[in-house]
């Protein structure tokens, strides 16, 4: 099992000869609550800097936290980017009390694939939703009305 490094907001540009993309954000808002985006993951180090960057975040929680994730950018993680998704999920199980990821339909196949992470993460309050209206009811059941705010604000 990988050790938990030490982060706050953490922008990495993605590798690529097109315009330069931001690879993921993780970032504390209100409350319990932090954000996070993918944009692209290619390779367990990528998975590391997330890792790293939620670290930071978590320990600037002061109770459990309330993750929002939004993944509808991804198109497929590399088996190796999987694994690594999966023992960051393990890292930090104990430190979440709910966690919602926002997927796009048009992708099944990635659909699966996180929905098999999450199954082998084991943990029952991380879930993924391709319904943003759905993932927000169901954040709102542990979030007050400003961390509400900011999770509707960061999905639009």
């Amino acid at each position: 099992m990988r050790a938990i490094l030490p982060s706050v907001r953490l922008w990495v540009p993605a590798q690529s000869t097109a315009p330069a993309r931001k690879a993921f954000c993780v970032e504390p808002r209100c409350g319990r609550l932090i954000v996070t985006r993918l944009e692209t993951l290619h390779t367990p180090l990528e998975v590391g800097q997330v890792q790293f960057a939620m670290a930071r975040a978590l320990e600037k929680v002061k109770h459990k936290a309330v993750i929002c994730s939004d993944w509808r950018a991804i198109d497929i993680f590399s088996p190796a980017v999987a694994d690594s998704i999966l023992d960051m999920l393990n890292v930090t199980n104990h430190k979440v009390l709910r966690g919602a990821i926002l997927l796009n339909t048009d992708r099944a196949t990635f659909n699966l694939q996180v929905e098999r992470v999450l199954r082998d993460a084991g943990n029952p309050s991380r879930k993924c939703f391709c319904d943003k209206p759905k993932l927000i009811e169901w954040l709102a059941e542990t979030l007050n009305a400003s961390e509400n705010e900011e999770v509707e604000r960061f999905l639009s």
